[in-house]
C-alpha cells in the first residue's frame, strides 16, 4: 500500500488573466511529502496555499508587464493554480512554505496514520 496525492485540474476562465495549471514536483520521505511548484514571476505576497477538507489548494499570481511604453508584450498577468486531494495525510500544524527563485516549496509533514507501521509479531 502507498500513500497517494493526487491532483485534480482546475476549471473556469478568468477574463484579466490567463490561468495556468503549474508544473510541480512531489516527492516523500519518510516523514513528509516535498512539492515544489514552478510559480514565474510570483511573489510571497501573491502566493495563497489553503488546506480545506482533504483538498490543499495553491494559488499564485504573476503580472510581468514591462514598464514604459510597451513596443512587444507577451508576458500576460497569470493565475497559476493547482488543488491535490491529500486525504488524511497531511499533519494541517505542520505545513510549511517557502517563496524563492519562481519556486514554491511546501514541506507536508505526514500524520501519524500516513507514516508506514511496523506490526509486531508475537511467538506463540
Amino acid at each position: 500500500m502507498t500513500n497517494e496525492i493526487t491532483s485534480r485540474p482546475q476549471t473556469g476562465e478568468t477574463s484579466t488573466l490567463r490561468r495556468v495549471s503549474m508544473p510541480v514536483n512531489i516527492r516523500e520521505t519518510e516523514d513528509a511529502f516535498i512539492l515544489t511548484a514552478e510559480i514565474p514571476g510570483a511573489t510571497r505576497d501573491s502566493v495563497t496555499v489553503e488546506l480545506e477538507h482533504d483538498e490543499l489548494t495553491i494559488e499564485a499570481r504573476a503580472d510581468l508587464s514591462p514598464s514604459g511604453k510597451a513596443i512587444i508584450t507577451e508576458f500576460a498577468p497569470t493565475l497559476y493554480t493547482r488543488t491535490f486531494h491529500v486525504g488524511r495525510l497531511v499533519d494541517r500544524e505542520k505545513i510549511e512554505a517557502r517563496v524563492e527563485n519562481g519556486l514554491l516549496n511546501l514541506r507536508l509533514t505526514k500524520t501519524r496514520d500516513a507514516k508506514p507501521q511496523r506490526i509486531e509479531i508475537k511467538s506463540a
